[in-house]
């Protein structure tokens, strides 16, 4: 079953009040209540798109898979790569406990570069 699992990502940027983030995002009490007590397995594009905005993240980012109890998949169905890690591991927190020194300066010189980077420009579009 596919889920939409959010609290990694509210975790990751900090955000303590889901709730009220997602009413400044623009959408309803009803909508936010729904998204994040897993309520919702119907919902737009439009709500995709805003959250993928205001998360800067992909959809892929939002869902979750966990197979019906009975049915699992072959191990290299790309569903698989939607399941969400264990709670422990999967916060930013335990990744950089778990991180050489090195790797940490590491990653913190790619992200100052990845920031210093010049955006394409998404009008220059060719065909």
């Amino acid at each position: 079953m596919l889920t939409f699992n959010l609290k990694p990502i509210f975790e990751a940027r900090g955000i303590t009040q889901p709730f009220k983030f997602l009413q400044k995002a623009g959408l309803s009490n009803h909508k936010a209540h729904r998204l994040l007590n897993g309520y919702n397995r119907n919902i737009s594009l439009d709500v995709v798109e805003i959250l993928c905005e205001v998360l800067i993240c992909e959809p892929n980012d939002l869902i979750a898979y966990s197979p019906d109890q009975g049915k699992e998949l072959k191990e290299t169905h790309p569903l698989n790569n939607l399941r969400p890690l264990p709670e422990d591991e999967s916060s930013i927190g335990f990744a950089i406990k778990n991180l050489s020194f090195k790797e940490l300066k590491d990653i913190t010189r790619k992200m100052k570069q990845q920031e210093n980077k010049q955006p394409e420009d998404s009008n220059n579009l060719t065909s």
